[in-house]
């Protein structure tokens, strides 16, 4: 006879010599490493198939459990940073979740150090220099300077002053020279300079500033806007006005929340800012996109019906006043003296 390994299919003589074991379709019954249900039949082969049981397991280093992963998989990465302490006592693992220590002991820190400098407050950013001060070197951050009026914007390293003249950058490289060939702390002469912090990285006015703030207080002493005397008129859509007219205490709200969504863009200077507005029917989220484009705004529509929604944004130097609303430009229409009536 020649039996399966669980010995419950039977091959019955006479056997050819070099016949392999019988195929048997009942379950395997060998002694399995897991307690899970087997699903596999028995077989000849000397190890069985992997487990397949679907359980929940924690990745290699502890972050989050994942579920439905099959029982034999034996390393789980979940592929968020590390995250553990490094040897160096300061910085973290920034290796996505992984198996084995963080770092050999022949190994160093390579991460930057994060201390902040006396001088700027920009992080020091040399290697990890874990128990020694550290190095004196040239901050090279890059930062943004503005004019005084804002109109001029430029980028410019930390450590470079937008106004100063050659000499003065020729004795602070000669300084900072000196101090890294001897190893030495000393005062930073561009701090020594009577110079307020704030107006150390600014840029200086230059003629077209000049002319256009000149221009603006002129207008401003005349009760003139200056920007109605070069720009065209605005001509609105007649979907615009037509629903301003049925609909003007709509339109004058949504005037309102775009003219304090300008102004505090401009006031603060801030790249980009949003308003939100509430769920609303096609027509009125029609109105909004329409009328944004005459304050410089960009929109978007969110959300499915019924919550669709409209979400309106402002970018510094592009969001705009109009010369006339359109409320106003409706309320001027009406005000037209009508044209004289024939007597004939």
């Amino acid at each position: 006879e020649l039996t399966c390994h669980c010995g419950q299919t039977v091959l019955q003589p006479p056997i050819p010599c070099g016949t392999k074991p019988p195929m048997c379709n009942y379950k395997c019954n060998r002694t399995h490493a897991c307690d899970h249900p087997v699903y596999h039949s028995c077989h000849n082969e000397d190890e069985c198939p992997p487990c397949t049981h679907l359980v929940s397991k924690k990745c290699v280093g502890e972050h989050t459990m994942r579920n439905n992963l099959p029982c034999h998989l034996k390393e789980v990465l979940c592929g968020q940073p590390c995250g553990r302490p490094l040897p160096c006592g300061v910085h973290v693992c920034q290796r996505a979740c992984h198996l084995g220590p963080c770092q050999t002991n022949d190994q160093k820190c390579t991460q930057r150090c994060n201390i902040k400098r006396r001088e700027c407050g920009h992080p020091c950013n040399a290697l990890c220099h874990v128990h020694e001060s550290c190095p004196i070197t040239t901050c090279r951050d890059i930062i943004k300077v503005r004019c005084p009026c804002g109109r001029l914007i430029k980028d410019i390293a930390c450590n470079v002053r937008p106004n100063e003249s050659n000499e003065g950058k020729d004795d602070i490289n000669l300084t900072q020279s000196l101090v890294q060939a001897l190893s030495v702390r000393t005062i930073d002469l561009s701090l020594s300079r009577k110079q307020q912090p704030s107006q150390q990285h600014q840029l200086e006015c230059d003629d077209d500033c000049r002319i256009i703030q000149r221009n603006k207080n002129l207008a401003l002493a005349l009760s003139i806007n200056p920007d109605e005397s070069r720009s065209t008129p605005i001509v609105y859509t007649d979907f615009l006005r037509d629903y301003a007219k049925k609909h003007l205490e709509f339109v004058q709200t949504i005037e309102r929340q775009f003219s304090q969504l300008v102004e505090e863009t401009q006031r603060h200077r801030v790249a980009k800012r949003c308003h939100s507005f509430k769920p609303m029917k096609t027509n009125e989220r029609h109105v909004i996109h329409e009328l944004a484009s005459f304050y410089g705004l960009e929109t978007q529509a969110m959300d499915p019906e019924p919550n669709r929604n409209v979400v309106a944004y402002a970018s510094y130097g592009m969001c705009k006043f109009p010369m006339v609303t359109l409320s106003e430009s409706i309320r001027r229409e009406k005000l037209k003296v009508p044209p004289p009536v024939s007597l004939t």
